[in-house]
Formats: C-alpha cells, structure tokens, sequence
C-alpha cells in the first residue's frame, strides 16, 4: 500500500472510530429500509386478512423505526451502548402514546425527543433530498386526508342512520295505508 492510500484509510479509520452512532443498514440507504419495512408490514397486513385477525397499517412504520432498525445488527441487537441507551427511551416514549396517535410534527416527533433536534435543512432517515419543508407539505396533506376520512365516517354513519329511519317510515306508511284500505 503507498503512502497516501495508507494515510488515508488511517484517516477514515479514525473517522469511524469516533462515530457514535454507527449505521449497520449495510448499503441500503434509510429510503430503501423504510420501503423494506412498509413492504412488510403490507405483507403482514395481507397475511392477517386472511387470517381475519386486525390490519397493522403501513403508516405505522414512523422515522423511530426506521433508525432502529439501521442501528442494529441483523440479529437485532443495537450496534453499541450508545444505541441501546436510545432505543430504550425509544421503546418508553412508545409506551406511553396513545393508541391512536397523530404523527407529531417533525421538531416534536419521537425522533426529535430522543435525539435532538435536526441541523437545518436536513431530515434524518427519510433518505437523500427530503427537506423540512417538503415534508411539512406532505404532513399537512397526510393531516388533511385524514381528518377528511374522520369526517366521511362519521357522514357514513348518519348516512346508514338516515336510511334505516326511512326504511322504517316507509314500511309505516305501507302498514297505515293498508289498514285504511282494509277498514
């Protein structure tokens, strides 16, 4: 090895010694591990189905995940303490939400409570090129969407009321006419 090559993986040795949390998603990238995991959870939703038990949805793999799952080896065990120490606030802030949970914004998100807040500009675990501000875009839309589909239930839900108080009217109303007709 000359010297520069041997200079530089020196360097870049050091570099990886100081890293605190070390990535062990091999070369994947944290956009691919996150479509690797909703792949999943379709696969397991899918499988449940059939099994007519309760659907998770893909929606539940949240940026906490995705990082977890990047820090660990494949057995699952976190990469170091440093990790560890984090995935356990991690599993608590976890236990304490509430079932049904909106996704928090991002400078309020699991994430941000555990790790910090991000460098501006920049979005961790979501892959390259996703900004704060597109990703607002996309929360609000996601917001948006599912208040809408709160709303449709519920106008679903007085829609069948309504029909069935028509039904109930109308069979009345045939029952009165034929007593009359019958008198």
């Amino acid at each position: 090895m000359t010297n520069q090559a041997e200079a530089k993986s020196k360097k870049f040795k050091n570099m990886r010694s100081k890293q605190v949390f070390p990535y062990t998603g091999s070369r994947r990238g944290y956009a691919r591990l996150e479509n690797d995991m909703i792949i999943n959870v379709l696969r397991d939703t899918i499988s449940k189905l059939y099994e007519k038990n309760k659907s998770a949805k893909p929606s539940s793999v949240v940026r906490v995940d995705v990082w977890a799952k990047a820090h660990s080896k494949a057995n699952g065990e976190p990469s170091n303490e440093e990790v560890a120490k984090n995935l356990v606030k991690i599993e608590e802030l976890k236990k304490s939400l509430p079932l049904n949970f909106t996704p928090l914004p991002l400078k309020d998100d699991m994430f941000s409570q555990v790790l910090g807040s991000e460098r501006q500009g920049r979005v961790r675990t979501l892959g390259f090129g996703v900004t704060p501000t597109r990703l607002g875009i996309i929360s609000k839309t996601t917001g948006r969407v599912a208040e809408l589909e709160e709303q449709l239930a519920t106008m679903m839900g007085k829609m069948e009321k309504m029909s069935n108080l028509i039904s109930k009217l109308i069979r009345n109303q045939v029952n009165l006419s034929c007593i009359y007709h019958n008198n």
